[in-house]
């Protein structure tokens, strides 16, 4: 059955007007991200296309989003404990 909507677990393409280009990784374990410029819509010349899909995934669901978030909790914590400390 075909859906126009899109799902958990798609692959998409990301595609800009403005800068003419794909979004772009180099690979699942590196979370940098940066535009990949075709300005003629032809993904023929691009190697690694495979760096240009990225699958629809639940928000936070991933280890890259747990790993981030605990980081951030202990640097909260840390902070509040170097506030007391300096009271």
């Amino acid at each position: 059955m075909y859906s126009k909507s899109l799902k958990y677990g798609d692959t998409i393409t990301l595609y800009s007007e403005q800068v003419k280009g794909y979004l772009t990784s180099m690979g699942f374990n590196n979370p940098e991200i940066f535009v990949q410029s075709d300005p003629f819509s032809n993904t023929s010349f691009i190697p690694n296309k495979r760096n240009m899909v990225f699958k629809v995934m639940p928000r936070l669901v991933y280890d890259a989003a747990k790993d981030y978030r605990k980081l951030n909790e202990q640097i909260a914590a840390s902070k509040k404990q170097e506030l007391k400390e300096e009271a």
